[in-house]
């Protein structure tokens, strides 16, 4: 191996001048050698001339030594001829030790580069291993959770927040037992989960008390070379705060909760009371209406106060059916019903108000339409949609009710060309209390209930319904989707087009 970064000229250059250094240092010393030690000084250049430029340059300063002393100092100076067998025998032997020499001193300068490139190596790894524990260490101080890596015995390192809640330092927790830092009952607990992470290799999360706070805790396997668990890195979280906010968060709730029960049993028992005394209203204004004692006077009275005791009984009963449906009460009487006397009863009961308005009623509902219902109650379901289409239709427009057969299902459409339905407000629309105008100072009159009613009627009966409607004053549509029962056979299903329910 020959010096790194030198070109060979330079370096062969080098061992010319190295031969002849030592053949000058012979000459001016020759007067007081003379012909003994001829080569003392050319094995010093050659020794230098090995280090210098490694093997080669060593045999070179070797070759060119034997020459130079054979020519200057040795027999008939000035020449190479008449050499006697003793002096050639002796070049031979410098010849011999100079080439041995030589590649003793290319293998010891090899061996110091070789060296020296290792020291160079391991001072640019250390300066990186310390730049990389730095770096490591700045960022577990930077993280707010507590970081402790451990194994069976002691913590190998920590970062600051780990270290302040033993009140010490990263160095200082460094090395210790860690079971030592916990009470005997959270180190064995400790331990326990930390047999299961070296045991199955998989990080581990569990939580915890201590000293009054609650951690949450995260164990992570560290793996050696050889792929089996050395060590532990725990990860630990104080989310006492956290879980405070939670429990009062859960208690804010239950109370809520508490509070809607109450408030559904006090608008049961508040429709319970109400009832009573609108029922006596409502038969004292009919008795009084008929009785021919009644002054005409009064009749236009008392068909007033019929008439909004009625709307104060319906708001009552719509009232009663959502307490039932909160407590769990609502109860169908199931019976096989045709959807086109459904529709009839319900037509005739909004007959007078979609007269007032001089809308244009329509149905399209043939018999034979048959589903497995409870017959009241889908009459109420159809009832609301055909009364909630007249109340938001304009005088002059159209409410339409239809319905079909399809493979599984009856189909009940009731579609109107009233004040429609806002976008934003169709996802809320079948919600209780919920309406797209709740201002006080609304058009129109109502809770909120009856769409809230027919959605939870509906699906009673395993159905649904949708609305539909391409928004402010371009009408609704409402659909109501029955399962029909499973012995209807294919010859008593209609097209919608047999016959209709006016």
């Amino acid at each position: 191996m020959t010096r790194r970064g030198t070109a060979p000229v330079t370096r062969y250059a080098a061992v010319v001048g190295l031969v002849a250094a030592a053949t000058a240092l012979r000459a001016l010393f020759d007067p007081l050698l003379g012909s003994g030690v001829p080569f003392v000084f050319h094995f010093v250049a050659i020794a230098l001339s090995a280090w210098t430029a490694g093997l080669s340059g060593g045999i070179l300063a070797t070759v060119a030594s034997t020459v130079t002393v054979g020519f200057f100092f040795i027999g008939p100076r000035l020449t190479l001829g008449a050499l006697t067998g003793a002096e050639v025998a002796g070049m031979a032997v410098f010849t011999a030790s100079g080439c041995g020499l030589a590649w003793l001193g290319s293998r010891w300068r090899a061996s110091e580069l070789r060296l020296a490139e290792s020291r160079d190596l391991a001072e640019r790894a250390a300066a990186e291993l310390t730049t990389k524990e730095r770096t490591l260490t700045a960022l577990m101080d930077a993280v707010a959770e507590s970081i402790v890596l451990f194994d069976r015995d002691v913590v190998l390192a920590a970062n600051t927040t780990a270290a302040a809640r033993f009140d010490t330092t990263p160095e200082g927790l460094r090395g210790m037992p860690w079971r030592r830092q916990l009470s005997p009952e959270l180190a064995a607990a400790r331990a326990v989960r930390q047999d299961e992470v070296y045991r199955t290799g998989q990080p581990l999360r569990f939580e915890d008390e201590r000293a009054g706070r609650h951690f949450e805790h995260t164990f992570y396997p560290v793996f050696g070379d050889g792929g089996a668990v050395t060590a532990v890195a725990a990860f630990s979280r104080d989310v006492t705060d956290r879980t405070r906010l939670e429990d009062a968060l859960r208690a804010r709730a239950e109370e809520l909760v508490r509070a809607n029960r109450l408030k559904d049993e006090f608008l049961a028992t508040l429709s319970h009371e109400l009832r009573t005394p609108l029922h006596a209203i409502l038969g004292w204004a009919d008795l009084l209406a008929v009785h021919p004692d009644t002054p005409p006077s009064l009749l236009l009275g008392l068909s007033t106060i019929s008439r909004n005791a009625r709307i104060q009984a319906h708001i009552v009963d719509d009232l009663l059916d959502v307490s039932r449906i909160v407590t769990g009460s609502f109860r169908l009487a199931v019976t096989i019903v045709d959807v086109h006397d459904a529709a009839a009863q319900a037509l005739d009961a909004v007959r007078p108000a979609a007269a007032a308005k001089h809308l244009e009623l329509r149905a399209q509902v043939p018999p034979g339409l048959v589903v497995p219902a409870d017959a009241v109650r889908l009459q109420q379901v159809v009832w609301n949609l055909l009364a909630n289409a007249v109340k938001f239709t304009p005088p002059g427009g159209e409410v339409v009710i239809a319905a079909q057969a399809t493979a599984d299902e009856v189909e009940i459409t009731v579609r109107d060309t009233g004040a429609g339905i806002p976008p934003d407000f169709l996802p809320r629309i079948f919600e209780r209390f919920s309406q797209a105008d709740s201002s006080l100072t609304r058009a129109h009159g109502g809770l909120g209930l009856g769409l809230a009613i027919v959605r939870h009627i509906v699906e009673l009966h395993g159905g649904t319904v949708t609305a539909e409607s391409a928004g402010d004053g371009r009408g609704a549509t409402f659909v109501v989707r029955l399962p029909r029962p499973a012995s209807i056979g294919p010859e008593l299903r209609h097209d919608g087009q047999d016959g209709d329910a006016r």
